[in-house]
């Protein structure tokens, strides 16, 4: 149709217009086709584009993931502050360690977190505004719980590509538990030191020891009861006698518990060492209750009976002196399990005056006391023997609320 009309165009108009009308719509064709492959080329160009974009979003997005799966492995605490003090990064440890969840922190400013800082010399903000790093130190925070932790860490400021300053990242980490395992370890080369000067000092006293009560002992028989310097001599006696006791208190503080395990039944070996100690109690006519807790009596467990009663007694003798005349001791058994062991607990509780926090930090320290007698060995060797037995001891006291000695040993210690 389009060429009957060009032909009739072609007729009406003349030769030479004719020519002239093919030629323009020759190359009005060829622009047509020209265009059209430039938009098939530019149409392949922008789908290249595109895709190459897509993948490097796809890649983008891999990366990014694959940083967030490494931040939440670490088992360091990993934060990012901005130029304006605020938290844009918080990673899983960082949640764990703080309490805080990501949807607390998210955009807080670094100080409404971490202003229990005690040292506020150390943190994130001096490095913002100062440009200084700081690395491998030590600071004190307390937890959304209230719990004090120290944390170890470092800072360093985030840069962008310009290398312009964009925010600070800080790391940090929980010593909490390596600051414990220190003291510890300086505990026991304290205890091995006091130890071996307990047992020389022992042994230096128990040599004229012996002859001081030998000879005493023959000049009681010899005196008779109506003179009066037989009362010197009980004297002489009884002194010795204590301080006997006091070096064979030594002496077993000193050696390594030598435990002679067997399978006891708790209840009834609590039971003896109760009505041991209550007989105690009636001959000094002290009005103290004893109330005994046991959650079951089907409990045993693998001990040294002798040392354990020791551990006990010495537990019941200290609550009873804290809590004086009409006061109430209690001791508790249970059994539980912990991971795939299975535990005894035992809790001895008075509702005397308590502690306080100088005293507890000390109580299980050797010759330590807060009394006005005692040698200060008894709590010192309670832990020695719970930790022979694979156990942990602790105390919970406050001063006006009474005390708790808890105990944790294995069944099979």
């Amino acid at each position: 149709m389009e060429e009957k009309t060009l032909r009739f165009a072609q007729a009406d108009l003349g030769p030479e217009m004719a020519a002239l009308l093919e030629e323009v719509t020759q190359k009005l064709q060829e622009s047509y086709q020209q265009l059209e492959t430039k938009f098939l080329e530019v149409s392949r160009t922008l789908d290249s584009t595109s895709h190459q974009l897509k993948e490097t979003q796809v890649e983008k997005d891999r990366s990014a993931l694959y940083l967030d799966n490494i931040l939440d492995s670490l088992n360091s605490g990993v934060l990012v502050i901005d130029l304006e003090g605020r938290v844009v990064l918080f990673n899983k440890a960082a949640q764990n360690i703080t309490g805080y969840s990501i949807v607390e922190i998210h955009k807080k400013r670094y100080s409404e977190i971490f202003s229990s800082n005690q040292n506020p010399e150390f943190s994130a903000i001096v490095t913002l505004k100062q440009g200084k790093s700081f690395l491998h130190q030590e600071k004190e925070f307390v937890s959304k719980s209230g719990e004090k932790l120290c944390l170890g860490f470092s800072t360093t400021p985030l840069q962008d590509s310009a290398g312009n300053l964009s925010g600070v990242v800080e790391v940090f980490a929980d010593l909490s538990k390596i600051k414990k395992l220190e003291e510890e370890i300086a505990r026991v080369k304290t205890l091995a030191a006091v130890g071996q000067m307990a047992a020389e000092v022992a042994h230096a006293i128990r040599s004229p020891l012996s002859p001081i009560a030998g000879f005493a002992d023959l000049l009681d028989r010899a005196t008779p009861q109506d003179d009066p310097r037989k009362g010197y001599i009980q004297n002489i006696l009884e002194g010795a006698h204590k301080l006997n006791e006091t070096v064979e208190n030594l002496l077993a503080f000193a050696k390594p518990p030598k435990l002679s395990l067997r399978q006891v039944d708790l209840a009834g070996f609590l039971d003896g060492v109760v009505g041991l100690f209550e007989m105690d109690l009636k001959r000094s006519q002290k009005k103290i209750s004893i109330h005994k807790k046991y959650t079951k009596r089907e409990i045993a467990a693998r001990i040294d009976p002798d040392q354990f009663q020791q551990v006990i007694l010495n537990l019941l003798q200290n609550a009873c002196q804290a809590v004086g005349e009409n006061g109430m001791v209690e001791l508790t058994l249970d059994s539980f399990v912990s991971g795939r062991e299975q535990m005894v607990y035992f809790k001895v509780s008075d509702n005397g005056p308590g502690m306080s926090p100088q005293v507890l930090e000390k109580i299980f320290t050797p010759f330590f006391t807060s009394k006005a007698t005692g040698t200060g060995l008894g709590l010192a060797t309670v832990k020695k023997i719970v930790e022979a037995h694979r156990g942990e001891v602790k105390i919970k006291s406050e001063v006006g609320k009474g005390t708790e000695v808890e105990i944790w040993i294995p069944r099979e210690s």
